[in-house]
């Protein structure tokens, strides 16, 4: 058992130096919460994905790690609204969750995340499915701090938060889908429409 245990140390430091070698290494260890043996098994750890700039969005990770949400319609029996799809990779996923769990409490903005999707007026979500959307949002982070070498910013999505609530309309209409005006009746002949 000690030999074990000497064996899974010495893997462990191996890993480590050869994550640090990597490009996305510092940008993905910035996310608030997300320590290094986590950071070892998300998508930068490559093990499991390649190098992040092989993908062109973190809907691709999303795919990779399966955990995009799918409708199950089979049959009468329904377990979930919006299970994963399960398609991608278990090891992957299972890193994720058990990573997104820890993050639940010390990322303010996966909380937030978490808790709005929970408590939302229209379609609220079980805590389950609420998890899985904040494995994807994970995965987006690390997506987007890998690619853009960029450090994380923890104070992001409250700026955007707040933007966000300055730019609602306070009228009854929408700033994102104008009504347009009919067109005029009686246009035919001059659209191009059969005359009598």
């Amino acid at each position: 058992m000690q030999l074990l245990d000497q064996q899974a140390d010495a893997l462990l430091v191996r890993l480590r130096q050869h994550f640090h070698t990597l490009p996305e290494a510092p940008y993905v260890c910035s996310i608030e919460g997300l320590d290094e043996l986590s950071a070892l098994g998300t998508p930068a750890g490559v093990a499991e994905t390649g190098a992040l700039a092989n993908y062109t969005s973190g809907k691709d990770l999303i795919k990779l790690a399966g955990t995009q949400p799918t409708p199950n319609a089979s049959g009468r029996a329904r377990r979930a609204k919006t299970p994963f799809s399960k398609q991608g990779r278990s090891r992957l996923r299972l890193v994720l969750y058990w990573a997104t769990l820890r993050l639940l409490s010390r990322n303010a903005a996966i909380a937030h995340h978490y808790q709005r999707l929970q408590q939302r007026a229209q379609h609220p979500l079980t805590k389950m499915e609420a998890v899985g959307a904040c494995m994807n949002k994970l995965l987006w982070y690390v997506w987007h701090v890998g690619h853009r070498r960029a450090v994380y910013d923890p104070q992001h999505w409250r700026q955007a938060q707040a933007a966000q609530a300055d730019s609602r309309p306070t009228s009854g209409a929408s700033v994102l889908h104008p009504r347009r005006a009919p067109p005029a009746r009686g246009a035919g002949a001059a659209t191009g429409g059969a005359t009598a």
